[in-house]
């Protein structure tokens, strides 16, 4: 019997991670089991960027939920910058959803890291430029 030895996850990250993992049984990803929001699911993201193959479909299917459904916190941008690299999915889809979604940016954007406040700035530049036909 094989296993794997896992130290730098919470107990809750872990149980949602093993929901995901028996989706197949379940017909369906969390049928019986709420998506994690927030603040679990950047650290299920982090935990599957520690032990899961770059393209496992579990990136794609947490980019979906976070582009669609997240307006992400201060606490949670800041916590997802201070553990993933530049270019990373996860900062792109936090960028996204809170650029996207966010209805107090000014208030909440003098509270987030600087790289943060970087990254949106380009996004928001970048989605003017498309949207006014240059």
């Amino acid at each position: 019997m094989s296993h794997m030895e896992v130290d730098d996850c919470d107990i809750a990250t872990f149980d949602i991670f093993i929901a995901w993992l028996n989706r197949e049984k379940l017909h369906g990803f969390f049928r019986d089991y709420s998506w994690p929001s927030g603040m679990a699911m950047i650290q299920l993201w982090l935990f599957a960027l520690r032990h899961m193959p770059p393209r496992h479909s579990l990136f794609a299917a947490i980019r979906a939920k976070i582009n669609f459904n997240i307006v992400p916190t201060v606490a949670e941008i800041n916590y997802a910058y201070e553990h993933t690299v530049d270019g990373c999915h996860l900062r792109r889809a936090i960028v996204r959803a809170f650029c996207d979604g966010a209805t107090n940016v000014q208030e909440d954007s003098d509270r987030c890291c600087a790289k943060f406040l970087a990254d949106a700035f380009k996004y928001m530049r970048a989605k003017m430029s498309h949207g006014s036909g240059s």
